[in-house]
């Protein structure tokens, strides 16, 4: 028996983050670890993923359209609901079969947050490449998840 005291007591720390019987996980803290817990939904106010930008700093909210070969950006703030005016209106660099494409985007005349592109290129559903957006001064370049 004395020698699985010391083997016990290596093995508590590494349960710390388990599931319980009422089927969601807690931390070593007790603290909840779902899904429900996080700061934000995976999608956005408008049905679109969202994109972080800058560690939480700000989201973007992607809608793209294959069909029309356009994608609108909603600019969200921190909790990937609340509107968020940039600096200026973003760019896309995106990756194609026949090389790099920048698109300027442009805003709505409605909603100052929000912006769109148009070209043949966005018809494809598997985009690759960047969102260049600059916010409270600082340009920050996440990817273009889709």
């Amino acid at each position: 028996m004395q020698r699985l005291l010391p083997l016990l007591a290596l093995l508590l720390p590494i349960t710390g983050a388990c599931q319980d019987d009422h089927g969601h996980a807690h931390g070593p803290n007790g603290e909840h670890l779902d899904e429900a817990d996080h700061d934000h939904a995976e999608l956005g106010p408008h049905g679109g993923e969202l994109i972080e930008v800058g560690a939480g700093l700000a989201h973007l909210e992607l809608l793209h359209d294959e069909a029309a070969g356009s994608i609108t950006l909603h600019a969200l703030g921190a909790d990937g609901v609340t509107p968020l005016e940039l600096d200026a209106p973003p760019e896309l660099k995106l990756m194609t079969a026949t090389g790099p494409l920048v698109l300027p985007m442009a805003a709505s005349p409605d909603t100052p947050t929000s912006f769109s592109a148009t070209n043949p290129a966005l018809t494809n559903d598997a985009l690759t490449g960047r969102v260049s957006l600059t916010l409270a001064g600082k340009t920050y370049s996440p990817d273009l998840v889709h």
